[in-house]
């Protein structure tokens, strides 16, 4: 059985991306949840949606998740969004399932730079809201794409894993992240799918993430 991965790199000159099908996000789409979110909130949320924020970014609460999916307005909020992003791989479900949205790493790095760089769609409080909450995820879910970042490091990530019953219940393994440290500044996506668990996944993705760690270590200080 082959499982099938989309990668891509950011750093702050150019983004390699490996162009393949698209993978079923599971729960990195809470990301672009909350972006959508906060644009459409203007980035002024109520007391209650940043609690249920919390949960759905720190602990990848499923609930929490639904809670504010429907808040958006459901998956063609989200394509708006998408849209918006310019994301051109990502598509919401038409069962309306938050974690059966389709994306590329490519796209998931778009929404990666729209938390660093200024943009119109985000207001900078907004976007270091959003980078407080995924530097601060539960130390079980720091696994991924940021688990061989250098030492001392400034990391935010955020996972996602869920078996596929579309897929006869292979699992879907996707890791976003952001590595900052005093000579290395790059993004890191690498989504798999069609794996036989949740831990072939995770291997799979850290055994990439390794490979681009001792890249970036053989390159100029950024």
């Amino acid at each position: 059985m082959r499982s099938t991965k989309s990668v891509a790199v950011l750093i702050p000159i150019a983004c390699a991306a490996l162009p393949v099908p698209s993978v079923w996000t599971a729960s990195i789409v809470k990301l672009e949840i909350l972006e959508a979110l906060l644009h459409k909130r203007n980035g002024q949320l109520s007391s209650y949606e940043k609690s249920q924020a919390k949960t759905m970014i720190e602990n990848s609460d499923n609930d929490a998740a639904q809670e504010l999916w429907e808040r958006i307005g459901y998956g063609p909020a989200l394509d708006a969004f998408s849209k918006l992003v310019g994301l051109t791989d990502t598509k919401s479900d038409p069962r309306r399932r938050w974690g059966r949205t389709t994306t590329s790493a490519r796209d998931q790095i778009k929404l990666i730079q729209l938390l660093e760089l200024p943009n119109k769609l985000l207001s900078d409080s907004s976007r270091s809201y959003v980078r407080g909450l995924m530097h601060n995820v539960e130390g079980d879910q720091r696994w991924g794409a940021c688990a061989h970042a250098p030492s001392g490091a400034w990391t935010m990530n955020k996972n996602g894993w869920s078996p596929i019953a579309d897929d006869d219940g292979h699992w879907a393994v996707n890791s976003d992240c952001y590595v900052w440290s005093k000579t290395k500044r790059y993004a890191l996506v690498v989504l798999d799918k069609h794996v036989s668990s949740e831990s072939y996944g995770i291997a799979t993705i850290e055994g990439v993430e390794a490979i681009v760690v001792k890249y970036m270590k053989s390159k100029p200080a950024s």
